[in-house]
């Protein structure tokens, strides 16, 4: 089946560069880059140590019963939840009014980049705008109690 007006259409529309004499470069389009932003209340705060990444984004993703995968929010009907993972804990917590905690995965993923981009691998605490219903969250990666993470950091000067 034929279409004269589609072909028409699509013809005049191949000559528009050519007609208003530009031509357009499609190697030559640039959009800008997305970029994560996290919204701090209180900027990363760093306490030292020397934490397992990994560790610590498995304890991270295990909050509230487990975040990962397609989980898009942490959702807790409490002020405080907390998830361990092989030395590391992280904690997040109500503050500034909130009454339950309520974040986007990526919003917590964001506040967790940032400390990390300002503290590294160490212990951290940072708080995140909202991220609790009627306050704000406060995000902490911290050693285990007891754990091998804070006897190695204790020791790590000694010589056997």
């Amino acid at each position: 089946m034929y279409f004269p007006a589609a072909a028409a259409s699509l013809f005049s529309l191949l000559l528009l560069p050519t007609t208003l004499g530009m031509a357009i470069d499609p190697h030559n389009v640039h959009a800008r880059d997305l970029e994560g932003r996290a919204e701090l209340t209180v900027q990363p705060q760093c306490n030292g140590g020397s934490l397992s990444a990994h560790d610590c984004n498995v304890a991270l993703l295990s909050l509230g019963g487990g975040i990962q995968g397609a989980i898009q929010f942490l959702r807790v009907d409490a002020t405080t939840n907390s998830s361990s993972s092989n030395g590391c804990t992280m904690t997040v917590t109500a503050v500034d009014g909130g009454t339950a905690i309520d974040i986007s995965k990526g919003r917590l993923e964001q506040a967790q980049k940032a400390a990390i981009d300002m503290c590294g691998q160490q212990a951290w605490t940072v708080t995140a705008t909202g991220g609790s219903t009627g306050g704000n969250l406060k995000i902490e990666q911290s050693a285990d109690a007891g754990s091998n993470t804070t006897v190695a950091a204790a020791v790590s000067g000694c010589s056997s």
